[in-house]
């Protein structure tokens, strides 16, 4: 959860600029949640091109979380970030066809990978491309369907929690002097 907190907390920062830098933003709402979404079985693993097996296990989980702001308007933006290698055609619109029964358009959605190697391949026709046993390229394809599917309902769980936020901003800036010998620099 403490990662959720910071990646909720730089969001918050974020979109607290465009508020402006000297107003504070009313009517605003926020919440945020996560789901795990760790392969239940060995997959293929993505980015590892003279890699000849599957995963063999895990050292921690593989998360979706998501970020939902909503404006005084009842405009929303749906930030979703994914412990992923990368965000594929079939995985967009999964989410998007997912998110359509809450009232999300796709232009309010935004999806976040973190480029993680130690994720599953989510690009079926490339395992079959390099020859690898069509039954992964299958539980590929199946995993993006489970995980666009966790998504919306993890979004749909946190549309739910939407609380009243009071968002802010502040600035500093960096002087001109070189770092110190520790690496810091002096903010003013």
């Amino acid at each position: 959860m403490k990662s959720l907190a910071s990646f909720a907390t730089c969001i918050f920062c974020l979109v607290a600029v465009s508020a402006g830098a000297d107003e504070t933003a009313e009517g605003w709402k926020a919440a945020a949640g996560a789901v795990v979404i760790t392969p239940d079985e060995p997959v293929w693993m993505a980015g590892y091109a003279g890699r000849d097996k599957p995963s063999e296990g895990k050292i921690h989980d593989l998360f979706a979380k998501t970020l939902v702001i909503e404006d005084d308007a009842g405009a929303r933006l749906v930030i979703v970030t994914l412990d992923l290698i990368g965000i594929t055609r079939e995985l967009r619109a999964g989410v998007e066809d997912a998110l359509k029964q809450h009232g999300v358009p796709p232009e309010s959605l935004l999806l976040n990978a973190s480029h993680t190697h130690c994720g599953p391949e989510l690009r079926g026709d490339r395992l079959v491309r390099f020859g690898i046993d069509a039954r992964y390229a299958a539980m590929s394809r199946q995993y993006v369907r489970d995980t666009a599917t966790k998504i919306g309902k993890l979004v749909a769980e946190t549309l739910q929690q939407l609380q009243p936020v009071d968002l802010q901003s502040s600035a500093s800036r960096i002087c001109d002097e070189p770092a110190t010998a520790d690496g810091q620099r002096v903010y003013q």
